[in-house]
């Protein structure tokens, strides 16, 4: 992806690359070394706050679950009737 030009913009993020574009040298080694933790740092704490989010999601059920009060989601006829007629059409799911 990096070789064909793609580049990733995190909004809050600092985005070095345009200033490691105008540099040379061990400069511009330095700030696209930056601009990758950066962003590998950035990607790990978005996928730790998902991981917590779970969690405490998982929690929260389990909890709902052991007084009795957690029942799932609600039953969606609308989509049990569109998997059946693509189904009934030979389509796979």
């Amino acid at each position: 992806i990096k070789a064909k030009g793609a580049r990733l913009a995190v909004p809050g993020i600092v985005d070095l690359s345009e200033l490691a574009e105008a540099s040379r040298g061990v400069a511009k080694v330095v700030l696209q070394g930056v601009q990758d933790m950066l962003l590998r740092v950035a990607l790990q704490i978005a996928r730790d706050d998902f991981e917590d989010r779970r969690e405490r999601q998982r929690q929260g059920i389990d909890l709902a679950k052991s007084a009795g009060l957690y029942r799932g989601r609600k039953p969606n006829a609308k989509v049990h009737e569109q998997i059946i007629a693509f189904k009934s059409g030979g389509c796979s799911i």
